[in-house]
């Protein structure tokens, strides 16, 4: 059975309202709650959440885009399409 595992995600917002693109998220992933939640109290904007892998966004740490209809890692994807994802 793996080790249990605790992650968060960050959602990018757009680069201006009502443009495309910037369909990104970033996971990170703690060994136990208590690194997660030491991280969450420091962050000032509430940005990160926890994360569970609602929306198709996988619990792999790593930044993901909306490519193809499905989230893929940008490390996956080549440059000149990353650009205009």
């Amino acid at each position: 059975m793996p080790a249990p595992f605790f992650a968060i995600s960050y959602a990018h917002a757009p680069v201006s309202p009502g443009t495309f693109g910037r369909d990104r998220a970033t996971v990170r992933r703690f060994g136990d709650a208590s690194a997660m939640h030491d991280f969450l109290n420091r962050q000032s904007d509430n940005s990160w959440r926890e994360h569970t892998g609602a929306g198709g966004v996988p619990l792999a740490r790593g930044v993901y885009a909306m490519a193809g209809g499905r989230w893929q890692n940008v490390r996956g994807i080549e440059r000149s399409v990353l650009a205009h994802i």
